[in-house]
C-alpha cells in the first residue's frame, strides 16, 4: 500500500519498478491519494510499461473510515519518498501495525528503526526497494514481527497522549528556565 498524494518525488516510479520485479508473487499494489503532479494518463502509462496493470490499483483520495479500512486490509506500507520532512502517514501506518518501507530522508530515520520495525532505503534505489519488498512479501513472520514492533513503538512514542505529555514537559521546562 502507498498512501500519500501522488507526486513524482514521493518515489512512485521507484515503487512501480520494484513491484514489476515482483509480479510473479501473489501481490496487489494499491495507491491511495490525490494526483498532484501525476495525472491518470502518466500513471496508467507507467503501470502498463512495467506490465503490472493486473496487480496495481489507484483508489484516489480516501478519508475517515474508508482510509482506515484500506490500512486494515493492507500487509505492508511503502513510502519511497525522495524528499519529505515528517510524513504523518508513517505514524498512521504504525498505528495499524504495518511493517514499513521508506527512505532515509527528513525525520523518517527518527521515526522508524531500520531492520526493527521497517526497512529504510536510499531514495531512488528501486532495486533495494525490490529486495526489501521481496523479503516482506515472502516472509509473513517477518511482516508480523515488524508490524507488532511498529505498533508498540507507536503506542510508546506517537499517540496523542504521548504528544501532549511531551508538549507539556517542553513548555514546563521552558517556563522553568525562563524564571
Amino acid at each position: 500500500m502507498y498512501l500519500s498524494n501522488l507526486i513524482k518525488n514521493k518515489g512512485i516510479e521507484d515503487l512501480l519498478r520494484a513491484v514489476s520485479l515482483l509480479r510473479n508473487e501473489s501481490i496487489e499494489l494499491v495507491f491511495v491519494g490525490g494526483m498532484v503532479d501525476v495525472n491518470q494518463a502518466w500513471f496508467d502509462n507507467r503501470v502498463n510499461r512495467y506490465g503490472i496493470e493486473n496487480i496495481t490499483f489507484y483508489l484516489g483520495p480516501k478519508y475517515g473510515l474508508a482510509k482506515e479500512a484500506i490500512y486494515e486490509s493492507s500487509d505492508i506500507f511503502v513510502l519511497p519518498t525522495h524528499h519529505d520532512c515528517f510524513p504523518l502517514v508513517i505514524i498512521e501506518a504504525m498505528s495499524h501495525g504495518l511493517p514499513i518501507i521508506s527512505t532515509k530522508v527528513g525525520a523518517i530515520p527518527d521515526i522508524l528503526i531500520d531492520e526493527f520495525d521497517s526497512y529504510l532505503i536510499d531514495p531512488g534505489d528501486h532495486m533495494e526497494l525490490f529486495r526489501k519488498l521481496r523479503q516482506l512479501v515472502t516472509n509473513p513472520d517477518l511482516r508480523r514481527k515488524f508490524g507488532k514492533r511498529a505498533f508498540s513503538r507507536y503506542e510508546k512514542n506517537f499517540t496523542k497522549e504521548q504528544f501532549l505529555l511531551r508538549l507539556d514537559k517542553t513548555v514546563t521546562d521552558w517556563v522553568d528556565e525562563s524564571v
